[in-house]
């Protein structure tokens, strides 16, 4: 059986707030690009640029609910 140190849960809690974040914001962009407060070139820009901040290397992604064929 493996022993879980306080270091590995303050590791695990630090990568989730950090993904927390990133969720956070990828999905205020999503609103933004959604409400056509921004544009696809704008959104695609921001979105790498919070990638690179968060140190994410790919994303699978959904599509979004706010594309016109609703």
């Amino acid at each position: 059986m493996s022993v879980i140190s306080p270091a590995d849960i303050d590791r695990s809690s630090a990568e989730a707030n950090r993904l927390i974040r990133y969720s956070l914001q990828l999905a205020m962009l999503s609103k933004l690009l959604g409400n056509q407060l921004i544009s696809q070139a704008e959104y695609t820009e921001i979105r790498q640029k919070l990638m690179n901040k968060y140190g994410i290397l790919s994303e699978i992604t959904i599509p979004s609910v706010y594309q016109n064929d609703i």
